[in-house]
């Protein structure tokens, strides 16, 4: 069972400790460790090690990441790796399960993972896009960002004209409402489309038997999104807006992961089709009570983080969806690489149009934010000049 919990042998907790206070890790030098560990875990699968062994490899990589100067960055990358050994194994299920463990403990890293991830299955050859058992891995293993891909797979069913995509479909949420019935319940624009088909003179009676099954999943599927939205409305109580003090919230070592953590919050409200003023007020509101809009040097290093965050996740989605990657859809992939940008610059107009009491230091602080942003984009021009077009997002919502 890869959720229960396996206590450490000694061996591995002291090298555990041993990570923590090891020298930090540039991005290259933490792809090259999770080389090792990904030679280690095909010898151990190859030669049925213990699950208790295997789960320990596993445990390494989460150690590398927190290692790594450009956590982000290092997480995104080898998230990649990971991914694509999944479909150059998909024959082998023990390799497939234990690369699934892989990327869920790389999620717990890197709070923006599922949205990366989801990408690149939309955007994958179509035998990748299409192999039930990894979408349904992914799915089990709440790697995939359901919303994103209802809607995508709904769309490309096409009235059932795509006849891949729709038989796809039907498989999908046959297996789901046997194997993991709470993810059909986030597939409502699939079981429509599907709906829709089934209603179809000459349509088969085991479909309409499927749609009923999977709509009696739906009974408490508007209180459950009720229950949701209000979630995020309200904020994100215990694990995100705890009570602390500034001093730690601004701890070296946990306050890229709180950053990271509220930049992920961000983008999905930001990705939510219902969120609206109330939600961004709410939010924007949260970051003035911890502090963070003060125009101080934790102000400067808030913004720091969140530039660095924004980039970092537009550089890797480039990377992993270019020409010669995994797809051969630039056109598509060109917008996916700005959503982290368009996030970031949202979240700088928006502050101050709901920013409370900011008063005479507006001025100020919009200064400080596009000098931060600015000597941060300048390091990039060499590399990747078109993220100077945060600031003509930045400008666009002005």
């Amino acid at each position: 069972d890869l959720g229960s919990m396996v206590p450490l042998s000694p061996t591995t907790a002291v090298d555990r400790m041993e990570s923590v206070f090891a020298e930090p890790l540039s991005t290259d030098n933490g792809l090259d460790r999770y080389h090792q560990v990904a030679q280690k875990l095909e010898a151990l699968i190859a030669n049925d090690g213990k699950d208790v062994e295997i789960q320990s490899v596993i445990a390494e990589v989460p150690d590398i990441l927190h290692r790594c100067v450009k956590r982000d960055e290092a997480a995104l990358l080898i998230a990649q790796k990971v991914f694509r050994s999944l479909y150059e194994n998909a024959s082998k299920s023990t390799y497939v399960t234990w690369l699934l463990a892989t990327l869920a403990a790389i999620r717990d890293v890197c709070k923006l993972i599922a949205k990366e991830i989801t990408s690149w299955v939309i955007y994958s050859e179509e035998e990748n896009k299409f192999n039930l058992d990894i979408v349904t891995g992914l799915i089990r293993s709440e790697i995939l960002n359901l919303g994103d891909y209802d809607v995508h797979l709904a769309k490309i069913i096409d009235s059932g004209r795509n006849k891949t995509a729709t038989e796809f479909a039907i498989s999908l949420v046959q297996t789901l409402i046997t194997q993991e019935p709470s993810g059909v319940s986030e597939l409502c624009n699939v079981v429509d489309a599907l709906s829709k088909l089934a209603i179809r003179p000459g349509s088969p009676e085991s479909l309409q038997q499927l749609i009923e099954i999977a709509k009696s999943n739906f009974k408490n599927a508007a209180s459950f999104a009720a229950m949701k939205d209000e979630k995020v409305l309200s904020g994100r109580p215990s694990s995100v807006y705890k009570e602390e003090n500034d001093s730690a919230f601004a701890d070296a070592v946990s306050f890229q992961d709180q950053v990271a953590v509220l930049f992920s919050d961000w983008c999905h409200i930001c990705d939510h089709p219902t969120m609206g003023d109330s939600a961004y007020s709410h939010y924007i509101v949260q970051l003035q009570q911890h502090g963070l809009l003060k125009g101080d040097d934790l102000t400067d290093r808030f913004f720091h983080t969140l530039t660095e965050l924004a980039i970092t996740h537009a550089v890797v989605s480039e990377q992993v969806i270019a020409p010669g990657g995994m797809s051969q859809q630039p056109a598509q992939q060109l917008q996916i690489s700005y959503f982290s940008i368009d996030s970031y610059s949202k979240l700088v107009t928006l502050m101050f149009k709901y920013g409370v009491d900011l008063g005479p230091n507006k001025g100020s602080l919009l200064l400080k934010i596009l000098s931060i942003t600015t000597r941060i984009i300048q390091k990039e021009m060499l590399k990747k000049r078109k993220f100077l077009s945060i600031l003509g997002h930045i400008l666009d919502y002005l």
